[in-house]
């Protein structure tokens, strides 16, 4: 997760060698959404029929591939197809990652079955990751030569340790067990009778979550650097940085009330750091623009939280199978599992 965040400091130092504007940017920086998108929708799947670590082995692997296409192909197409890759590699870790914990830890614990932990680590883990990307990149930029070459390098060997980890973890998905079960057909997700309306409001509190963390993950550092004058790249990193990690640290502190409080809050602080972050542009001050990405940032992680229902149990209530986009407790999923389980 922190390899998806990690050029947004770099985007000045990229401007300024290809001479492109913060369009290309805001396009360079939507191909990771386009790669993660159909490495979600076309192969997330996956993991339930050929295990957690056969994909997550893969993610990281394009990964890495990313970052050899950023250090040995170092024009605007390169960045570009870099982009798309690293977006690939993230659509397979968010869709598995989290599931191959909660595997991992009920192995090791199977005497709490409903323990939260997992859930936890796996929320600490993407947001914390997501936060971590720009802060390393901008200190590695900062003081190292090549800045941009060191960075890519530097994140490459990152994760192939990963990797290497990874291959030494154990598989959690018996696909013996599940050849004899005699239907490997992914899982289907029904609306619950009635909550159409319901479900198009949390799709909009979600769309507008993470329209802001784009955009600040895309231009945050191009306005330090030209709204306020600082050229500094850990500077340029701070403002995703407190964004994702007030995202974090607002679902995990507030997680627990009800839905209805937890978008109460939302739509309070969510707006109100908006409103913060247009009173910066007009007022420039480096403090007030930090503040201001750090409360729409918790605002949006609460906004995300209802909008995504919360964890969920990662098996089938009928039949007991394991999927990894389980949402059986949302109010809004449902099972559909005609399809997904055998009878």
């Amino acid at each position: 997760m922190a390899f998806g965040t990690e050029p947004t400091p770099l985007w000045p130092m990229y401007q300024a060698r290809d001479g492109f504007g913060t369009t290309t940017v805001t396009v360079a920086f939507a191909m990771v959404i386009v790669g993660a998108t159909a490495g979600f929708l076309t192969l997330g799947h996956l993991s339930d029929r050929l295990g957690r670590r056969r994909i997550v082995v893969p993610a990281l692997a394009v990964a890495i591939v990313a970052a050899l296409v950023y250090l040995m192909w170092p024009e605007l197409p390169g960045l570009l197809v870099g982009r798309f890759l690293n977006g690939v590699g993230v659509g397979l870790m968010a869709s598995t990652a989290t599931m191959y914990l909660h595997d991992l830890y009920q192995q090791e614990h199977p005497d709490r079955p409903g323990s939260a932990v997992p859930g936890v680590v796996a929320a600490a883990a993407n947001l914390g990751g997501l936060a971590l990307g720009p802060l390393t990149a901008g200190l590695i930029a900062q003081w190292a030569p090549h800045p941009l070459t060191t960075t890519q390098a530097a994140f490459a060997v990152a994760l192939s340790v990963s990797l290497v980890l990874v291959l030494a973890t154990p598989e959690t998905v018996d696909r013996t067990a599940r050849a004899g079960a005699g239907d490997d057909r992914p899982p289907r997700f029904a609306l619950r009778h009635g909550t159409g309306a319901a479900f198009a409001a949390a799709s909009a509190l979600g769309t507008f979550a993470f329209a802001l963390l784009g955009v600040i993950s895309a231009l945050g550092a191009i306005v330090i650097r030209t709204k306020l004058g600082i050229d500094s790249h850990i500077v340029g990193g701070l403002a995703p940085t407190l964004m994702f990690a007030a995202s974090a640290l607002g679902q995990l502190a507030l997680g627990a009330l009800p839905s209805r409080r937890l978008a109460a809050t939302g739509a309070v602080v969510f707006p109100l750091g908006l409103g913060l972050v247009a009173l910066s542009l007009y007022f420039p001050t480096l403090p007030l623009f930090l503040v201001a990405v750090s409360v729409a940032g918790a605002g949006a992680g609460l906004l995300f939280r209802v909008a995504s229902g919360g964890p969920a149990p990662s098996r089938c209530p009928r039949h007991g199978r394991a999927f990894s986009p389980s949402s059986s407790r949302s109010p809004i999923w449902a099972w559909d599992c005609r399809r997904s389980c055998s009878a």
